[in-house]
C-alpha cells in the first residue's frame, strides 16, 4: 500500500522483496477455501501495484549497496512480523510447526494434532486440519476462544469448532513440549499429557527487528509500518502504509 500510494503520488518507488512474490502472509489463504477473500486482495493489489509502474525487486533482502544505488530520500520499512516463540521447553522440537506453514500445496498434515493457541489464527488452523481429517485438540491459557476477532466471526469460529468435534481446552497451559506431544496443566494446576504426532505453534506474531535497516537509513527521512511496529491486522498495515506514502 505504501509503494501504490507513493507512486500514484509522482513519487519514484522501488519495492524490494527478500522472497520470490508480493503478499507476505497473505500468501498462506491461497490454500484455505475459507481465506480466498484475503489471497484475491494480495492479488488484487500487486496488481495495481504494477499498474502504477513501480520498480519491483523480488528475491532480493536489503543491503545498504541498495541505498548506494538508488540513493532514496526516503525509506519506508514493512518487515513484517514472525512466529512468536515463548520460553517453553521443547518448543524447538521438529514436531512443531508454525501454523502457517501447514497452508502450503506440500504441507504434511498428521492425523493427531494439537494446537497451542486459541486465538483467531489458532481456531482457524484447528479448524483448517480438521476439515483435512486430522485429531485436534486447542489449547488455550485464557478462558475464551478467539478473543481477538470481532464478534461475529468469534461466535463463528467457536460454533464452527464445535461442529467439527474438535477438543477445545481453555483455562490450560501448555508446559512443555515434548517428543511424543505435550505436557499441560489446567485451571486446578492438575498435569496432563496430550498425545500428539505434530504440535502447532499458534501463539501469536512477534515484530520483526527494523534496527539494522534504521541504522543504514541514518539522516534519511525514515519510516516503519505495519507488523514490524507490531504485529496487528490488515487495516492497520493498510492504513500505515496509506499514511507514510502521503507524509512524504
Amino acid at each position: 500500500q505504501a509503494a501504490i500510494t507513493a507512486a500514484q503520488r509522482g513519487h519514484t518507488v522501488l519495492l524490494v522483496e527478500q522472497t520470490a512474490r508480493l503478499g507476505g502472509i497473505l500468501n498462506f489463504a491461497q490454500e484455505d477455501r475459507d481465506k480466498n477473500d484475503l489471497y484475491l486482495l494480495a492479488q488484487a493489489m500487486e496488481a495495481e501495484l504494477r499498474r502504477t509502474g513501480a520498480e519491483v525487486r523480488l528475491n532480493t533482502p536489503f543491503s545498504p549497496t541498495l541505498l548506494d544505488e538508488f540513493k532514496p530520500d526516503a525509506v519506508i520499512a514493512a518487515l513484517g512480523s514472525s512466529p512468536a516463540m515463548p520460553p517453553i521447553p521443547g518448543l524447538e522440537k521438529s514436531i512443531v510447526v508454525q501454523a502457517m506453514e501447514l497452508y502450503h500445496a506440500d504441507a504434511e498434515i498428521k492425523k493427531q494434532v494439537v494446537v497451542l493457541g486459541g486465538g483467531t489464527v489458532g481456531c482457524e488452523t484447528a479448524i483448517y486440519l480438521t476439515q483435512r481429517g486430522a485429531v485436534v485438540t486447542l489449547v488455550e491459557m485464557t478462558d475464551t476462544l478467539c478473543a481477538d476477532a470481532y464478534r461475529l466471526h468469534g461466535i463463528k469460529l467457536r460454533n464452527t469448532l464445535a461442529a467439527l468435534g474438535a477438543t477445545t481446552l481453555t483455562n490450560t497451559t501448555c508446559r512443555a513440549v515434548t517428543d511424543t506431544g505435550v505436557i499441560v496443566t489446567d485451571a486446578k494446576g492438575t498435569e496432563h499429557q496430550l498425545p500428539a504426532e505434530q504440535v502447532v505453534n499458534a501463539l501469536g506474531m512477534k515484530a520483526n527487528s527494523c534496527a539494522a535497516l534504521e541504522v543504514a537509513c541514518k539522516g534519511m527521512q525514515y519510516t516503519a509500518i505495519g507488523d514490524c511496529v507490531r504485529a496487528r491486522n490488515i487495516a492497520c498495515a493498510l492504513d500505515e502504509g496509506f499514511k507514510a506514502a502521503v507524509a512524504l
